[in-house]
Parts: structure tokens; sequence; C-alpha cells
């Protein structure tokens, strides 16, 4: 039975399908570039067209791929990163069954860090933030991590954890972790 939250986030979020992305509460089919955002917001729609759609890219999102807006080194690793918890992560909290087995408190809460740690929180966590949201011990989530059980990436020596993250460990307090299972 599908879930469904009344949550907004900021910035394009890939739609799970990865046939479009969504803004707010707005759905776009496809991947078209929307001028009025913020040029690192559209250099990620870009990258979204090149990855699922190339034949679908407009001039002005080749040229925003060929000259990217300046951002961070940290930027575009934490980009990376998320790219990889949306196409690879995620869909194997879905795949393996660990979603459906999230109360809805529980997937708000990985939808939307902020209600949990306050206003202004998002992804990536850290790990005393990962601690927080989902109740588990640091020591616990270090030794998960260690064991090959938590999606992390580590940026600018600090490692990090998105969302896929947050729906192991929940089921990993709830022992409903398969023991057996490491990321793939």
């Amino acid at each position: 039975m599908p879930r469904t939250a009344d949550i907004w986030l900021s910035g394009p979020q890939l739609r799970a399908d990865k046939n479009g992305y969504l803004i707010g509460n707005r759905t776009y089919e496809g991947f078209q570039d929307v001028p009025g955002l913020d040029d690192k917001e559209r250099y990620l729609i870009a990258f979204w067209a090149r990855a699922f759609s190339p034949e679908t890219l407009s001039e002005a999102q080749t040229k925003l791929l060929e000259d990217p807006p300046v951002m961070r080194d940290s930027y575009h690793k934490i980009l990376e990163a998320a790219i990889r918890n949306a196409e690879h992560d995620m869909p194997l909290v879905f795949d393996i069954g660990l979603y459906e087995l999230l109360s809805d408190q529980e997937i708000k809460q990985l939808r939307d860090p902020s209600i949990v740690l306050g206003p202004g929180h998002s992804y990536p966590l850290n790990q005393t933030e990962l601690s927080e949201m989902t109740g588990a011990s640091k020591d616990n989530i270090a030794a998960w991590t260690e064991r090959g059980y938590l999606p992390s990436y580590i940026i600018e020596d600090e490692r990090l954890y998105f969302s896929a993250a947050v729906a192991y460990v929940f089921n990993l307090l709830k022992g409903t972790f398969p023991e057996d299972h490491q990321l793939v």
C-alpha cells in the first residue's frame, strides 16, 4: 500500500521512477530545464537528463554541463553521493523490503530530517545527526557502517549519510534488517 506525506523539500528532487523530478508540490515529467531556478539546481536537472534521457537534453542543458556553475569540490561530492542514494541505495531499501517495515512516523522523518533535528537540517547527515534522528547510539552506527550495513560517504574527512542509511538504521534497531545483508 503506497504511503504519502505532506512534506515538500526545497529544490529539485529526483522522482523514484527516474522519469522526472519534483520541485515543491509540482511534478515535472522528463527533465526539462527551468530557467528561473538557481544555476546549481538547473545543473542537477541537466545531470539527470544526461543520465536518464540523454536524447532530451536541451541546448541550454548541454551548455550548462559543459560549463558548470562554480561549485566547491565538496558540493560535487555531496551531489554525487545524493545521486547514488537516489539511484542505488534507496531502490535497494525498497527491493529488500525494508521501506515497507517503516512506520508512518519513520517515513516522515526519513523524508524530512528537520522534523527531529529542527529547522534547516537536511541531508546529508553526520553520525551525530543520524544518531539523534533515529535513536541509535553513535557506537552502533559506527559498527553498522564498518560491517557494511549502512551506505555512507566520506566527504572532506567526514562520514555522511543520506535517506537510505536512515531506513537501514530504523530496521536494524527493530531487528528487521537481514543480518547477512551487506551493501553491494
